[in-house]
């Protein structure tokens, strides 16, 4: 934040006034993020004139894009400026995942797929004992429910998915990737 000295009416805005941003804004991939400035009270409200890097004069903005934003704002008292950087990230709430599926060979929800997660994708599939009932480091939503070449039983069976996920727009300090996994169960439904 940067302050100028007080060019006109020391009285009339409060000396300790701030545009108070926040360092970063972290937004999920596909949605908005909002980033608000500290507002004076009432009685000064008017005597503030706001521009951002995105040429809105309101308090605050939605941006869709990452980047750093900047907020210049003037009062009768105080030139002030600060800025943010709104980060990009991928989230979880993308990944579509059944918790049931039906492999009975009728040609409907016959295989564990889901969405929303880079390739390649790795898949583990386990039982309710712990053991290991399939892997694929290359899954393509084909699993059928069976286990060394058997139909499994009816039940609730944990899944690990790992994938690499590339930020798009170079946020991800990691060029090839940052490794993610999700937990959860489905149920085979026979």
């Amino acid at each position: 934040m940067k302050r100028i000295t007080c060019i006109a009416a020391p009285q009339t805005i409060p000396a300790n006034y701030t545009l108070n941003l926040p360092e970063s804004v972290t937004f999920c991939e596909g949605d908005q993020a909002t980033i608000q400035a500290a507002t004076l009270p009432n009685q000064y409200a008017t005597l503030t004139a706001y521009l951002w890097s995105t040429c809105s004069t309101l308090t605050d903005i939605h941006v869709r894009n990452p980047g750093l934003y900047w907020l210049n704002a003037q009062t009768p008292c105080y030139n002030l400026a600060d800025s943010t950087w709104a980060v990009q990230d991928f989230c979880e709430s993308y990944l579509w995942i059944p918790n049931a599926y039906t492999p009975d060979g009728d040609g409907i929800n016959d295989y564990f797929e889901f969405k929303g997660a880079p390739e390649p994708v790795t898949l583990y599939i386990f039982d309710r004992w712990g053991q290991q009932v399939y892997y694929s480091n290359k899954y393509q939503n084909n699993w059928d429910g069976t286990f060394q070449g058997n139909y499994l039983p009816a039940g609730i069976y944990t899944y690990v998915i790992e994938y690499l996920y590339i930020n798009n727009n170079g946020q991800d300090p990691n060029p090839t990737g940052s490794k993610r996994q999700v937990r959860g169960t489905v149920s085979i439904l026979r």
